[in-house]
C-alpha cells in the first residue's frame, strides 16, 4: 500500500530509513549471539575457563574444580553491556543516520515531515537495540519459538497498522510513525517473557573475567557481522547517495524483501543453536550434528520457496497495485537471490562451528568483506547496478562457503557428501529451477 501512495521520492526516504534502521540494530557487535551461547553454555553446565580454551578452538570437558557460570552474573553483565550499546547506538544514530538522510531529503518538497519521520525511527531504533538484551535471554534459554510468536504477532499488528495509515493518506510521516510506535511493545512483550524465566539475579560486581570472555567472542562476531550484513545494508545506503532516486528505491525495495525471506528462513536452524549448544557442552556430537543437519534443510527450502515466490509474484502485484516503484532488471534479481542462499549457507555453518567457542567470524567476514568491495569496485564500470550482487555471489563462494563448511561439518565428525544432501544440495536445485523458470517467464515477456 505505501508503494502504491508514496512517491519515488518518498518511496527511497522510506527505504534509507528503513536500511539505516537495520544498519544500526548491527551496532551491538555481536553481543547478542555471544550472550546467547553463554548463557546456553551455562545451563548445560560449562564453565568460564571453558569458554576461555574454546577461543583456542579446543572443546574439552570439564576440568576438575572449575565451577560452572553463574546465569544470574551472566544475565547481569548482559544489562551492563546493553547500557553502554544504547549510549554509542544513540550518538551514531544522530550523526551518521542523519548525514546519510541529507541527500534523500533534499529531493522531496516538504523535508520537515521526513526529518520528523526520522526522530520517529530514531527513537524506535534505541528501544529496539535495548530489547536486544531480552532478545539474547530468550534464545539462550532455549525461547526462540516464543520470540518468533511474539515478532509474529507484534508485525502482523505493525503491517496491518501502515496498511490502514497508508489507505487513510498518512503519507510518509505516517507509515514510519506506525511502523515506529509498535518497538515498545514488542519491548514489553520482550521482557515481561524474560521476567517469566525467572532468571536469577546476582548481587555480586561484573565480574571482569566474564567480561574479558564475552568482549573476547562478541568482538570477532561484531566485526564479522559488520563486514557482512553491515556491508550488505550499506549498499543501499550508498545507492541513494549515488545512483538515480528510481534506481535506488528499486534496489533497495529488492535488497528489504530479500532481506526479509532470509531473515524468516533464519528461524528454522536458530531456533536449534541454544540446544545445540547445550549438547556440545554435554559433548554429544552425534545429536548436535542431528538436530544441525533437519534446522539447515528447513531454512534452506524455506528460502528458496520464499525467494522463488518472490521472483514470480512480486512484479505483477507491484503492477497490480500500482507501485511507483519495481523491481531491478532480472540479473539483478536473479543474482542477489543466489547471492543472499550462499550467504545463509556460509551464516548457518559459521554459527556451528562457533558452538565450539572457537569464534572466527571476523576472519571469516573480513576476508569476504574485502573481496566484496574491491569485486564492486572492479565490476561497477562493466556491469553497472549488477556490480554489487554479483560482487556478493563471488566474494562468499570463494572463500567463506568452502571454509566455513568445512570447519563445520569436521567439527561434527561426519562426511561432506552426506551432510550436503541431507541439508543444502536439494533446495539449491529447486532455486536454480525457479530462477530458471523466472527467465523463460521474463523473457517471454519482452519478447
Amino acid at each position: 500500500m505505501a508503494l502504491a501512495t508514496l512517491s519515488t521520492d518518498e518511496v527511497l526516504v522510506w527505504q534509507t530509513i528503513s536500511s539505516l534502521t537495520v544498519l544500526f540494530t548491527l551496532i551491538d557487535f555481536g553481543f547478542n549471539p555471544t550472550f546467547a551461547r553463554i548463557i546456553a553454555t551455562a545451563r548445560g553446565g560449562g564453565t568460564l575457563a571453558q569458554l576461555s580454551r574454546g577461543r583456542r578452538g579446543q572443546d574439552q570437558s570439564l576440568e576438575h574444580g572449575d565451577a560452572p557460570l553463574d546465569i544470574g552474573e551472566v544475565t547481569a553483565t548482559l544489562r551492563w553491556v546493553y547500557r553502554w550499546i544504547v549510549v554509542v547506538s544513540t550518538f551514531l544514530t544522530l550523526t551518521a543516520g542523519t548525514s546519510a538522510l541529507l541527500r534523500p531529503i533534499s529531493n522531496l518538497s516538504d523535508a520537515s515531515e521526513a526529518w520528523v519521520a526520522w526522530c520517529l525511527a530514531a527513537v524506535s531504533l534505541q528501544i529496539s537495540v535495548f530489547g536486544g538484551a531480552n532478545s539474547a535471554t530468550l534464545t539462550g534459554f532455549g525461547c526462540i519459538a516464543t520470540a518468533r510468536r511474539i515478532d509474529a504477532g507484534v508485525g502482523a499488528l505493525q503491517i496491518l497498522t501502515a496498511v490502514l495509515v497508508a489507505a487513510a493518506g498518512g503519507g510518509l510521516l505516517g507509515i514510519v510513525a506506525s511502523y515506529s510506535a509498535f518497538s515498545l511493545p514488542l519491548y514489553l512483550a520482550y521482557h515481561r517473557k524474560v521476567r517469566r524465566l525467572n532468571v536469577p539475579r546476582s548481587a555480586a560486581r561484573l565480574n571482569p573475567l566474564l567480561l574479558q570472555a564475552v568482549w573476547a567472542a562478541a568482538w570477532r562476531s561484531g566485526v564479522g557481522v559488520l563486514m557482512s550484513n553491515g556491508i550488505i545494508q550499506m549498499s543501499g545506503v550508498l545507492y541513494a547517495q549515488l545512483g538515480k532516486p528510481a534506481d535506488a528505491a528499486a534496489f533497495m525495495l529488492l535488497l528489504r524483501a530479500i532481506t526479509a525471506v532470509s531473515q524468516v528462513s533464519q528461524a528454522p536452524f536458530y531456533s536449534k543453536l541454544p540446544e545445540m549448544s547445550r549438547l556440545r557442552a554435554a559433548r554429544e556430537i552425534h545429536e548436535v550434528a542431528a538436530l544441525a543437519s533437519a534446522g539447515m534443510s528447513f531454512a534452506f527450502w524455506t528460502y528458496s520457496i520464499g525467494a522463488g515466490a518472490l521472483l514470480v509474484l512480486a512484479p505483477p502485484l507491484l503492477q497490480m497495485i500500482g507501485s511507483s516503484v519495481h523491481l531491478p532488471a532480472y540479473d539483478v534479481t536473479a543474482t542477489l537471490i543466489l547471492a543472499f542462499f550462499v550467504e545463509r549457507y556460509c551464516a548457518m555453518h559459521i554459527q556451528l562451528y562457533s558452538l565450539t567457542h572457537h569464534i572466527i567470524w571476523h576472519v571469516m567476514n573480513g576476508v569476504t568483506g574485502v573481496l566484496m568491495i574491491c569485486s564492486s569496485v572492479a565490476l561497477a564500470p562493466m556491469v553497472g547496478q549488477l556490480s554489487f550482487p554479483l560482487a556478493m555471489l563471488i566474494s562468499y563462494s570463494a572463500f567463506f562457503a568452502w571454509r566455513a563448511s568445512q570447519l563445520s561439518i569436521n567439527s561434527l565428525g561426519t562426511s561432506r557428501a552426506r551432510f550436503e544432501l541431507r541439508t543444502s544440495a536439494f533446495p539449491l536445485i529447486a532455486l536454480l529451477c525457479m530462477l530458471t523458470g523466472a527467465l523463460f517467464l521474463h523473457m517471454g515477456d519482452r519478447q
